[in-house]
């Protein structure tokens, strides 16, 4: 049986920045070798947490750059011949307290190989989101928007939905926290 791909559906959806943390989410290509399924994902877990799937093997991961859901699409379907091939050459296998996966020596070959096509492809900027925080995007902009002290909630979500779809769109850029600085705007004044 071959692998098959979870394609992403949604331009940024790679794209996280969770409210407390100071930096984006990391992002990886998954290759799960029980399901036979490829998959491009951002790490929902904060910290150093690594979910059992990955810890004993039967994940594979590939740290990403944070991409378009076309090039990530795009660079799933490069390495999913190489996939098939660690598939082929996977067992679990029962190591007297987990089940871990085993690999043959052509699958293990096959993990390196996918690790350098990722590394060498050629992303142009295109292919790749930008996260910026919505204060620091707008702040030039700030007396442009058109917030005032009586604008309401709902207007300012409609504000946050077009001004995110207008990054995104121009300059594959992704906002964070737009809501949030419009609310910030309109309370000042």
């Amino acid at each position: 049986m071959a692998t098959t791909i979870r394609k992403l559906t949604d331009t940024a959806e790679l794209a996280c920045w969770y409210r407390s943390q100071t930096a984006p989410q990391s992002c990886f290509v998954e290759l799960d070798c029980r399901a036979q399924t490829l998959r491009a994902n951002y790490k929902p877990e904060i910290g150093y947490i690594c979910p059992s799937s990955v810890w004993h093997g039967h994940n594979q991961r590939w740290t990403i750059p944070i991409l378009t859901a076309g090039a990530a699409n795009k660079l799933m379907e490069a390495i999913l011949p190489v996939c098939d091939r660690v598939v082929a050459g996977y067992e679990s296998c029962w190591d007297g307290s987990n089940n871990v996966a085993r690999f043959s020596e052509d699958a293990t070959d096959a993990i390196d190989e996918i690790g350098q096509v990722i590394g060498e492809m050629p992303f142009n900027d295109f292919d790749l989101l930008s996260m910026v925080p919505a204060c620091e995007w707008l702040y030039d902009a700030r007396h442009d928007l058109g917030v005032t002290a009586t604008t309401t909630d709902d207007e300012l979500g409609e504000m946050a939905q077009t001004l995110d779809a207008e990054e995104l769109d121009n300059q594959n850029v992704v906002m964070t926290g737009t809501l949030e600085y419009l609310e910030s705007l309109r309370d000042r004044l």
